[in-house]
């Protein structure tokens, strides 16, 4: 997987684990940094050097002692960019003064990093911002176990950088850890050999430090060594050959080549990922480090140290990403938004689905798949289900780039941090075009009511079409009813749409049980509903009679108590209708006289009907 490939996954993971794989990357930069440095001076360096890097800064540097109370300070070691020199020549003694010193004060009562400039609680000191142009800095105490404390701190020239939280837990970790080595580096200036100094330093780093001669086998395990595996200081054999004997059987084989190549000068560092066994019969995932530090007079190895770190967690959050990276390119469609609905990612599968590519369409809103054939309110729904539920799942039309109008099974998710806050929004897209067993499905899609399951708007238009040219051919006539729920809005607002949902569900079913097996029942949208009428009487005046009679018959159905969950509700209806012959007037034509006679209707009172006169028309 690409370094950008990584990036973009480890965005899509939760919060917390990509900040603890991002902080285990920077402490694991650190324990590299003291393995290749043989000085104090040179892991200070290689330290100021990475945190110029992981935190983009143009200045990073030490100061001691961070004591309010001295009489003066020093810069020991600072790093910089070439284009922001240092701030005063190292080593040199400079006057305590009552800015330092409340500086220093501060640095010491709180427990974290401490973040100066303009939009922050502690304003950049004016001699430091005006003389070394810096826009803002970060500053935080050094407590090492022995001796004063000290300052570690950077400097931002270029622009003023606000960090976030993430980067202020990370700089106090990283201070941690620099804190931890520098005390043992302080400690181990008294001891005489370099590698027993090494060996202190990792081990009071926190890593386990091993001591092998390959010519006889002794070895020696330090406390932490043994810990990271489950053993007590006393239980673990001192020979090489325990360690071999722990190691995972699908890793061995290659371990012990590397330590070969190693020793035959085939590799500059012996540097090897591994599993062992622990005392409780588990496994951890181990990374080993090693110098080989003396051979006899014929070369051979005679002491090689190192440490072990374990990078178990490290591990398991790489294999979370590389699972979300084979998910990520499923058969499903799959787009990624932030929390405003800009899209920031798809997958392959959404392009093949949609037409669209990646750069076509990150940093749009996904309305640029909107077909048109859903109204606002479809739309509030979806979103009050995602907003109360944290999902929703249901079937939609939406456009392709071409412009064709395809229907899809859409799921969208709400990804949500710590603290519950929405951060992201994924969705997945399933085209039922593209699976003929499906295509009973799209046309219920196409025609049908999701909700009710009743014909929708356009297979009411063209059922209505069919009985005009099927009452030109006979001579008889037909009706069509527009009815309208009195009240409907305020069911929803006092119970909620859910509530609203079983209503209209209820409503449908009423409705079919009032009419003939060949009328038809449509819901027209929302509240409304459409009947059409067919092979009424010849005769316009016994046509109108059995029109009343049917009205008359839905009012008195939706009239009767529902019972909606666990709630008894009361609706009355307002019924408009108007009667159609041959081809006399365009279907359009027909519907408008049926919705302002239901208007006429809700004028009268409601919990009525009223005919749309022909003397009217």
């Amino acid at each position: 997987m690409s370094s950008s490939s990584k990036m973009s996954i480890e965005q899509q993971l939760p919060h917390s684990i990509a900040y603890r794989l991002r902080l285990l990357d920077v402490l694991d930069r650190v324990t590299q940094v003291s393995l290749a440095s043989e000085s104090m001076d040179e892991v200070m360096r290689g330290l100021l050097d990475l945190v110029i890097e992981v935190f983009n800064a143009d200045r990073a540097w030490f100061v001691f002692p961070c004591d309010p109370g001295a009489s003066s300070w020093k810069v020991p070691l600072e790093r910089t960019r070439p284009q922001w020199p240092g701030l005063f020549t190292q080593g040199v003694e400079m006057p305590m003064d009552s800015a330092m010193s409340a500086i220093f004060g501060e640095l010491l009562r709180v427990e974290g990093t401490v973040q100066f400039g303009p939009n922050t609680d502690f304003p950049v000191p004016a001699l430091v911002a005006e003389q070394f142009s810096v826009k803002s800095q970060l500053m935080v105490a050094l407590r090492p176990k022995i001796g004063k404390p000290w300052v570690f701190g950077l400097h931002h020239c270029e622009r003023e950088v606000v960090h976030d939280n993430d980067d202020l837990q990370l700089f106090t970790s990283l201070a941690h850890r620099i804190s931890d080595t520098l005390g043992v580096f302080i400690s181990t200036r008294q001891l005489r050999e370099s590698e027993e100094r090494w060996k202190f330093a990792l081990e009071g780093a926190g890593e386990g430090v091993w001591d092998w001669n390959p010519q006889t086998d002794v070895a020696s395990f330090s406390k932490r060594w043994k810990e990271i595996i489950g053993y007590t200081e006393d239980e673990f054999p001192d020979r090489g050959a325990a360690w071999v004997e722990h190691l995972h059987p699908d890793d061995r084989d290659r371990v012990l080549s590397t330590v070969r190549d190693y020793f035959a000068g085939n590799q500059p560092y012996y540097v090897v990922e591994f599993r062992m066994r622990c005392k409780d019969g588990s496994w951890k995932w181990i990374l080993a480090r090693g110098k080989l530090v003396s051979r006899d007079a014929d070369g051979n190895p005679l002491r090689i140290i190192g440490t072990h770190t374990d990078i178990s967690e490290r591990k398991q959050a790489e294999n979370q990403l590389h699972i979300a990276a084979i998910a990520f390119e499923a058969q499903e469609g799959i787009m990624i938004t932030d929390a405003n609905n800009v899209i920031l990612r798809v997958n392959r599968s959404f392009t093949n689905v949609t037409g669209y590519s990646a750069e076509e369409v990150i940093g749009h809103n996904p309305r640029i798949l909107a077909s048109g054939r859903h109204d606002a309110c479809f739309f509030e729904a979806m979103w009050r289900d995602i907003q109360s539920n944290g999902y929703w799942d249901g079937e939609i039309w939406n456009r392709r780039k071409n412009g064709e109008v395809y229907p899809e099974r859409l799921t969208i998710t709400a990804v949500k941090d710590q603290k519950g806050v929405v951060t992201n929004y994924v969705a997945t897209i399933v085209d039922f075009t593209m699976n003929k067993a499906s295509e009973e499905k799209i046309k219920r899609m196409a025609f049908y009511d999701h909700l009710t399951l009743l014909p929708n708007r356009q297979l009411l238009m063209d059922r209505l079409k069919h009985a005009l040219s099927s009452s030109a051919r006979s001579g008889r006539e037909g009706a069509l009813l527009f009815i309208d729920l009195d009240n409907f809005k305020t069911l929803n607002d006092t119970l909620g749409h859910s509530i609203g949902d079983l209503l209209l569900q209820q409503v449908a079913q009423r409705l079919e049980n009032c009419v003939r097996e060949g009328d038809t029942v449509s819901r027209f949208g929302g509240d409304e509903f459409v009947v059409l009428l067919e092979n009424l009487s010849d005769e316009p005046v016994e046509s109108v009679a059995q029109t009343e009679t049917v009205c008359e018959k839905i009012l008195a159905a939706l009239n009767k108590p529902y019972l909606l969950a666990d709630h008894e509700y009361h609706s009355t209806s307002s019924v408009g209708a108007t009667q159609f012959s041959g081809h006399q007037q365009t279907p359009e034509i027909i519907l408008k006289q049926a919705d302002r006679a239901m208007y006429q209707a809700k004028n009268a009172g409601r919990n009525t009907m009223r005919f749309f006169g022909r003397s009217q028309g």
